[in-house]
């Protein structure tokens, strides 16, 4: 029941009309449903709330590699940051 307390902070205020598509249907927008598409009145979809917190705690890392050591792939994903703050620090100069 916890998450559905912590999700219920995302919603807010839905007393308005609001359009939700799959286009902008993300961030705290991703748990609600519409249960009336007259007066678009929308609540939270606890299955999706559900689903994602299946996934808490896990970090994902996606790839076309598949002949790689995933720890080597871990690795060097860990290692983006170097890259980016010297772009970052290139791009100031």
């Amino acid at each position: 029941m916890k998450i559905y307390k912590e999700k219920r902070s995302l919603v807010g205020d839905m007393s308005y009309t609001v359009k939700i598509d799959a286009a902008n249907k993300r961030g705290g927008k991703k748990y609600l449903k519409q249960i009336n598409a007259d007066n678009a009145r929308w609540v939270l979809d606890k299955d999706a709330i559900e689903k994602s917190s299946r996934l808490d705690g896990y970090y994902a890392i996606q790839t076309s590699e598949k002949k790689v050591d995933p720890r080597t792939i871990l690795s060097k994903h860990h290692d983006l940051w170097k890259i980016e703050e010297s772009l970052d620090n290139e791009e100031q100069s």
